[in-house]
């Protein structure tokens, strides 16, 4: 075989290798403050029906990405806090986890809940749970949060996930 035939076989893998990991990071784009992020922590992505990206920050509040710019809600829209740390959908509500209760937006409206932080919104079985700083609680379209009493240890726990299995609930 001839010695040069495997160099070329190096350099081709070489250079189709290399192709490969430069393709992949065309497809990445980091937004920043200059982009119209209001701030550049963000702590939870959700993307609704139409394909719009909603994100969650620290202190700056709740925007929208339409793949060009970015809307931003706030407390002086009418956000219960600029915090938030978990997004939802239920319907055609978004439901915002923020670090002193809940927001619901239902179109331009904003109805807020006053609460614990609160770090995660689970969908299960048509229920909304809710994991906080101080254990679990349920939001009920009537009663508002309703906390949900498991055990001491439970109920005054920093809960960060609730998911179900079809059998058990983890936490």
């Amino acid at each position: 075989m001839n010695p040069n035939y495997r160099i070329y076989v190096a350099i081709f893998l070489l250079l189709t290798f290399v192709e490969t990991i430069l393709a992949q990071n065309k497809q990445l784009r980091a937004y920043t403050l200059e982009d119209g992020l209001p701030q550049p922590q963000v702590y939870d992505i959700i993307q609704d029906k139409i394909g719009y990206l909603w994100l969650g920050t620290e202190g700056g509040g709740l925007c929208r990405f339409n793949g060009d710019m970015f809307k931003i809600w706030n407390e002086n829209d009418g956000l219960q806090s600029n915090y938030i740390h978990s997004l939802d959908f239920v319907n055609d509500s978004l439901f915002i986890g923020t670090k002193s209760g809940l927001s619901i937006k239902v179109k331009e409206k904003f109805t807020n809940l006053e609460g614990p932080r609160i770090n995660k919104i689970s969908l299960i079985s048509n229920k909304i749970f809710l994991a906080t700083n101080i254990g679990i609680y349920e939001y009920r379209k009537n009663k508002g949060l309703v906390k949900i009493n498991l055990n001491t240890k439970i109920n005054t726990s920093i809960i960060n996930d609730i998911v179900f299995d079809g059998r058990l609930y983890w936490i």
